[in-house]
């Protein structure tokens, strides 16, 4: 819809878009958090049990317990 959901609940009702499962933490159950920064900038934040070195496709770099990561899209 060419913006930002206000919310991750918003996008199980969209099709083919992220569901419930994706944005909740597997091992908790806790959503993620996510808030909108500016009308293209959003961050999403997790509790990770451990740290990550590498950077990915997939994957971003990480520290241990809570942390956050911001992303603009085009």
């Amino acid at each position: 819809n060419k913006s930002l959901p206000t919310s991750l609940e918003v996008l199980d009702a969209e099709k083919n878009q992220l569901r419930h499962e994706g944005w909740h933490d597997p091992i908790t159950g806790e959503p993620f958090g996510y808030e909108v920064l500016e009308e293209k900038r959003y961050r999403l934040c997790a509790n990770f049990e451990r740290s990550s070195d590498a950077e990915g496709y997939y994957s971003r770099k990480h520290n241990a317990g809570r942390d956050c990561f911001e992303a603009t899209v085009k």
